[in-house]
């Protein structure tokens, strides 16, 4: 089943916390998370729409492009994404 994920700055933003804090919770571990956004090169604020085979598709496309995009904004990235 293919979604479509629609979301304003602010809605994308409270979904890359919740996600971000998700992978954490399962277990990747924040240099993970850095290594993993850099290999998908994904910027969610350059992309308004993701289409996605399933909700653990979505959960790593946002919670990765999340740290990719503060990455390529500070040249950091902060645990406490």
């Amino acid at each position: 089943m293919r979604k479509t994920l629609e979301r304003t700055r602010a809605e994308s933003e409270r979904a890359v916390d919740k996600l971000a804090d998700r992978a954490r919770d399962r277990g990747l571990e924040d240099d993970d998370l850095l290594e993993r956004a850099a290999n998908a090169d994904l910027d969610v604020e350059s992309h308004g729409t993701f289409e996605v085979a399933d909700d653990e598709c979505l959960f790593h496309v946002v919670a990765f492009a999340a740290v990719v995009s503060q990455y390529r904004k500070t040249g950091e990235y902060s645990p406490d994404l």
